[in-house]
């Protein structure tokens, strides 16, 4: 019933002002208010959007600030920097700005390279299916993308449609200071409809204002209304914009507090601190009251009167390292740069450092690990080097040069490693090793000395990072002297093994065949003694030519036996002399021949007069009595030995005691001439035999530089061999 007769006494109220002269003046007013209108609108909307604009513009300029232009630069937009501790400070700051500007949709970081856009990081997760991984080409790239890195100045994109939808785009340069150019860029989209809508909504709100003057201008005519509705209107507007600025403060607010960099906002003409952040307070650790409106330069990078580093010396700083005044004067270490903005109309400087105070500690840790390391490096006494994956040194300390005896200049010019061995195909084992195992660990080579002598050494590879690349580590152990000493020992240790043999024998010699002798002659002589009465004289001369042999095998064991012993302690002396051979031999036959011609054996000298040697007599005596000796014990009756010589070069001359005797198994003949071996066997008339007058030859002829050895065939005979130098060397 109250709404019929408000609408009957509006239509009243109209009919009223609708007469033929108020129709006119209602016209004129109508099209005049609808012309300002449409004016009204396209300046608002202008307005509007402007006004976005600068916010966002605003918003993106703070945020890109607390972007570190050192760890911007320290990314290179490939998937390997996923692992830098750069990209993920970057990452969770783009992820705070996401939270902090609701109307955003993305925040992210890209650069050029090569006219094309890449991005560097972005603020969604890695699981969304909007993740942008670094590296990624952007294809639909407007050409307003890379004028950036030309202008260097921020600026907003008209709605672009990509792969994850259409855009309205602010983007903000981020400029090397140092340098001046544009490195890399920070962005921020926004839904094109939405933003759209936002600058619908404003223009919507705005011309609600015209609207109602409009019905004002109307309702004018009706009393005072119209009026009354444009001054509750306007007072609404400003309201409104009242409003809008506190939001826009409250962003602003909202995005330095959630800034974990100290920021500072300075007055460039008075250096007085306009604004901070709670990061900045907390690291001065005053009241906000005591810093603002504080001079600058009382708290942060202390100068003198007009030495201010950005306004009076005309400084770009950017990453630049400076001091924090802390609380009671403390001097905090930090990393600092300053740009100009627009911040509520005023061209101010803005301020954003990070305490390095860790850093610097790691650095001065590192710089003292290096000097150690430099020191333990230089002082090793095993061989260091680095080489690069073609084989070039890169470094390496002084003990690499000792061993081959090359100086610094002539290791560095060698173009690869490869050059340093003695034998390349040492190194393409080393490098097959490395290759499967990844590492190389004492493995003997030879390297080669400047003069191209080889020297041995120990050689342990691993593959290391120096200055960022993968380098080849060389740990080279110079083994020379360990082998010289090992060869001594091994030697020693030979001789000590002989020693033990030698020493065996001759108590095995003592113990059994000196001994057996004796037993002969005390059974025979006690024989002799009991039975004197009824021994023959057949029986006596039988029983004195067994004696006679027994004292003569005693006689020779123990010649041979005081000879090895003189030959061991070094007591015998070593006199080679020229000599006729033939004469030597023919005493030696004259000696033996009674013992022989006694078992029917001849003995056939075939050396001829005037064969010199040069050699030791008494030595050379020796060799041929014991080998004739043994050639009458082993030979049958009417046997035939034969001694010949033949020359077996310009320096040696070959002499050979042959006999028709019972030869040797090839079992024995691989015992003779062995100290460990036990080859004493009977004669072809129960003669015993103990090894030992071979051994004793083996020493004078090797003594000689000369070598001895036997060819046997069991039934069929021996031929006995050495050799002796024809003359003096």
């Amino acid at each position: 019933m109250v709404t019929e007769i408000m609408k009957n006494n509006f239509f009243r109220i109209i009919r009223d002002l609708l007469t033929p002269k108020s129709s006119i003046v209602i016209i004129f007013i109508f099209m005049l208010v609808a012309i300002l209108a449409t004016v009204g609108i396209r300046h608002t909307w202008n307005r509007v959007e402007r006004h976005n604009s600068e916010e966002a513009i605003q918003a993106a300029i703070i945020a890109a600030s607390a972007l570190s232009g050192e760890m911007v630069k320290k990314l290179n937009a490939i998937p390997g920097d996923t692992a830098t501790i750069a990209y993920q400070s970057i990452k969770q700051h783009l992820v705070k700005i996401k939270s902090v500007i609701n109307n955003a949709r993305f925040a992210y970081l890209f650069t050029k390279k090569e006219g094309k856009i890449y991005f560097i990081a972005d603020s969604e997760p890695v699981d969304s299916k909007d993740y942008s991984p670094p590296g990624q080409e952007y294809t639909e790239v407007d050409t307003n993308y890379v004028k950036l890195f030309e202008s260097g100045k921020e600026f907003i994109t008209p709605p672009i449609t990509d792969r994850w939808g259409t855009w309205v785009s602010v983007l903000v340069p981020v400029i090397d200071e140092t340098t001046g150019r544009t490195v890399a860029a920070f962005g921020m989209d926004y839904e094109a409809d939405r933003w759209k809508s936002s600058i619908v909504l404003g223009v919507f709100r705005a011309s609600l204002v015209v609207v109602i003057a409009f019905l004002l201008l109307i309702f004018l005519l009706i009393k005072l209304v119209l009026k009354n509705k444009i001054l509750n209107t306007e007072a609404a507007e400003r309201r409104h914009a009242e409003e809008k600025l506190r939001e826009s403060e409250t962003k602003t607010r909202t995005i330095l507090e959630s800034i974990s960099t100290g920021i500072m906002i300075i007055d460039p003409e008075t250096h007085t601190i306009v604004d901070v952040n709670a990061e900045a307070i907390r690291l001065i650790g005053e009241p906000k009251e005591n810093i603002v409106s504080s001079v600058c330069h009382q708290f942060i990078c202390p100068a003198e009167i007009d030495k201010c580093p950005v306004t009076d010396l005309r400084q770009l700083i950017d990453n630049s390292e400076r001091i924090l005044i802390g609380k009671e004067g403390i001097r905090i270490p930090i990393l600092k740069s300053v740009k100009k903005i627009n911040w509520g109309g005023r061209m101010l400087l803005l301020e954003n450092f990070t305490v390095i105070t860790e850093r610097k500690r790691a650095e001065e840790k590192l710089k003292s690990s290096e000097e150690q390391y430099r020191t333990l490096f230089e002082n090793v006494p095993i061989g260091i080097g680095v080489s690069d994956l073609k084989g070039k040194l890169i470094t390496f300390n002084d003990a690499m040069l000792k061993p081959g005896g090359y100086s610094r200049d002539e290791i560095i010019s060698i173009e690869s490693v490869e050059n340093l061995y003695y034998d390349l195909a040492d190194r393409e084992r080393v490098i097959s090793l490395i290759k499967e195992k990844g590492f190389v660990h004492q493995f003997p080579i030879q390297f080669k000395r400047k003069d191209g002598s080889p020297y041995d050494t120990l050689l342990t590879l691993s593959i290391i990072h120096f200055k960022n690349q993968p380098m080849i580590q060389a740990l080279v152990e110079d083994i020379t002297e360990r082998k010289k000493a090992e060869m001594i020992i091994e030697k020693t240790n030979k001789e000590l093994i002989n020693l033990n043999a030698e020493k065996d024998k001759f108590f095995s010699i003592i113990a059994h065949d000196l001994r057996s002798p004796f037993h002969g002659f005390l059974s025979m002589t006690e024989m002799m003694a009991d039975s004197r009465e009824e021994i023959s004289q057949a029986d006596l001369v039988e029983y004195s030519k067994k004696l006679n042999r027994a004292a003569n095998n005693l006689y020779k064991l123990l010649e041979n036996l005081l000879a090895w012993a003189q030959v061991k302690n070094g007591s015998i002396d070593f006199a080679p002399i020229n000599f006729d051979l033939s004469m030597i031999v023919f005493q030696n036959i004259d000696t033996l021949n009674q013992q022989a011609q006694q078992k029917g054996i001849t003995i056939i000298n075939e050396i001829e007069h005037g064969q010199k040697v040069y050699a030791d007599e008494k030595m050379v005596g020796s060799v041929l009595r014991n080998l004739l000796s043994n050639a009458v014990k082993f030979t049958k009756k009417d046997g035939i030995i034969t001694l010949k010589a033949n020359a077996a070069s310009n320096d040696m001359i070959e002499i050979a005691v042959e006999d028709t005797g019972i030869g040797i198994s090839e079992r024995l003949v691989n015992k003779l001439f062995k100290l460990d071996e036990k080859v004493g066997r009977k004669g072809t008339e129960g003669e015993s035999s103990t090894g030992l007058g071979l051994l004793l030859c083996k020493e004078f002829v090797e003594k000689h530089g000369g070598k001895i050895w036997v060819e046997s065939e069991e039934g069929k005979g021996s031929t006995f061999t050495f050799s002796l130098p024809k003359k003096d060397n």
